[in-house]
């Protein structure tokens, strides 16, 4: 399988486990990713800044925290989800021992039916290496997965 990035792709690591609940099943059966902070609905308005946008995580999440540390960290993986990722970035998604690769084919969306379950935020993809899952040993990416962040861009080019 080649996992070489071309010039317009990025490429990122999501973890898909909104609130500590594992939906990588879920999101194979339905060909999307899936990311959490459902409470923080609004946030596919393109006009929203960086400074509104963290504010709606932070008024839905944070409210109690003395500083915007968790609230932007959080705002950052759902900026990079829903504002930078594009149709044609590549995403691996590690579980377990081994790592799923997508190809990002739509838009973000927001599923109203998601948000009791924290995973209203979604994009559909198409899996590749037709949605096995790859072992972690596999040098070419392996070592990257040690990265413990949800959405993390790991080359745009």
């Amino acid at each position: 399988m080649n996992l070489s990035v071309s010039v317009r792709q990025a490429a990122y690591i999501l973890r898909i486990a909104p609130g500590g609940q594992d939906k990588v099943p879920e999101a194979l059966l339905s060909s999307e990713l899936i990311i959490g902070w459902a409470r923080a609905a609004g946030l596919l308005d393109s006009t929203i800044s960086w400074e509104n946008f963290r504010e709606i995580v932070r008024m839905s999440y944070y409210c109690d925290q003395p500083d915007l540390r968790k609230a932007g960290a959080a705002a950052g993986h759902l900026w990079r989800f829903i504002r930078e990722m594009k149709s044609d970035d590549l995403v691996v998604v590690p579980h377990g021992g081994e790592f799923f690769v997508a190809k990002v084919a739509g838009p973000p969306t927001y599923d109203l039916t998601k948000v009791d379950d924290g995973s209203s935020y979604r994009r559909t993809v198409q899996w590749l290496n037709s949605g096995r899952p790859i072992s972690r040993k596999n040098r070419e990416i392996g070592s990257n997965l040690a990265y413990e962040d949800t959405g993390y861009l790991c080359q745009r080019n």
